[in-house]
């Protein structure tokens, strides 16, 4: 695996490259598309959601940037993508046009490390209290002992748990704001999901989205 990183004319440069199984034209075709996976020599998809490079491909373009895939069948892939940067003369904050209240709870479940952990350096800019779960079953048991003003919660391709979880969450908190987000199309939501959840925000998450969204329900 290699990874090369450059500023030229204007734009952030970066390149992977692995000697790896490669793809052929098709799978090239389909590889930023959500849910899919490159199947190996033995026919199997390899493991994970198929989610990765679609949330990639989404951040980069929400960054006016665009990315591209080299790739020969047994030889390996290059992924080269580029985004438009400038020169930053003052040192910037993230800030948005409408802040939350300061010091309110809220609690976080987010299954993506890496989601998580943006989130929670979001909010606290924001002097934010920030808990966090890390299994789906402690969210009830840890809103009765956090007393959250505010809940986030991530919902996965596997969204059936959320629904019976959700459910007992309403029953005992109708009044407790719950914002979801979530890297599935809105296509392939239940309809039902709108009536446990205040508002659902579609990954990339914006940031400026999601501060405005918690600073309405808070």
């Amino acid at each position: 695996m290699e990874f090369s990183c450059e500023i030229s004319d204007g734009k952030l440069i970066g390149k992977v490259s692995d000697t790896g199984i490669g793809m052929n034209e098709n799978e090239i075709n389909q590889i930023f598309d959500r849910f899919y996976s490159v199947q190996n020599d033995h026919n199997t998809k390899r493991k994970g959601k198929g989610l990765g490079l679609a949330i990639v491909k989404g951040y980069i373009e929400l960054l006016n940037g665009e990315i591209k895939v080299e790739s020969k069948k047994d030889e390996g892939t290059t992924f080269t993508f580029e985004i438009p940067v400038k020169e930053i003369t003052k040192k910037k904050t993230f800030t948005s046009q409408i802040a939350p209240p300061k010091d309110k709870k809220i609690l976080i479940y987010d299954s993506d490390s890496e989601s998580s952990e943006f989130t929670k350096e979001l909010l606290k800019t924001y002097e934010l209290e920030v808990e966090e779960v890390k299994n789906l079953n402690e969210l009830s048991d840890k809103i009765d002992i956090v007393k959250p003003d505010l809940i986030l919660v991530d919902i996965e391709p596997e969204y059936s748990d959320y629904k019976k979880h959700l459910r007992i969450i309403k029953s005992k908190n109708s009044e407790l704001p719950i914002i979801a987000y979530t890297a599935l199309p809105q296509t392939e939501l239940p309809n039902d999901l709108s009536l446990l959840f205040d508002v659902i925000i579609f990954k990339p998450i914006n940031a400026n989205v999601l501060i405005h969204k918690i600073a309405n329900h808070l």
